[in-house]
């Protein structure tokens, strides 16, 4: 091997902490997601495992060299595969907190605004039942004006939820 083929070779040590850093940082991203989102990855067993076990640890210490090891772990498996998979999901969950976010938005223009924010809701959503919104509308404000439950608060947000998918 020439010498120019050894230095194109060649990584530096502050380039491979800044990877071992990255990769403990991918690990600590992955202790952050729910149960139903990891079980969604397709992760070696050991790894799983880990990430499991550093869920439970409450103290700073342990958790730390529990990330540590995480991080030494995913220098074994195909960290880029684990990174897509990861991003798919967070991205997935993003869009479906902003989807509930435009249901919220609606819900609340709808209460306040009345028929004005219903008819711009029709016009937008063809398929809406206009007559049934109007009515769950309407007891969404008596129960605020009652301060009674919010029964219809919450079907008008389910009843919204139905029209925008």
């Amino acid at each position: 091997m020439s010498n120019d083929e050894q230095h194109d070779d060649y990584i530096s040590k502050s380039q491979k902490k800044r990877e071992m850093t990255a990769l403990q940082q991918l690990g600590k991203s992955l202790v952050a997601l729910s149960p139903a989102q990891l079980k969604k990855m397709l992760l070696p067993a050991m790894l799983e495992e880990a990430i499991i076990n550093a869920k439970t640890i409450q103290q700073h210490g342990a958790k730390r060299r529990q990330l540590q090891y995480l991080g030494r772990l995913m220098r074994e498996v195909d960290a880029d595969a684990i990174k897509s998979q990861f991003d798919l999901i967070t991205q997935h969950s993003k869009q479906a907190t902003t989807q509930l976010h435009k249901i919220e938005r609606w819900r609340e223009r709808l209460i306040n605004e009345g028929d004005s924010a219903l008819n711009e809701f029709i016009q937008l959503h063809d398929t809406a039942d206009r007559q049934h919104l109007r009515q769950l509308i309407r007891r969404t404000q008596a129960e605020i004006n009652t301060k009674k439950s919010r029964q219809a608060y919450r079907k008008l947000f389910q009843q919204l939820k139905e029209c925008l998918e």
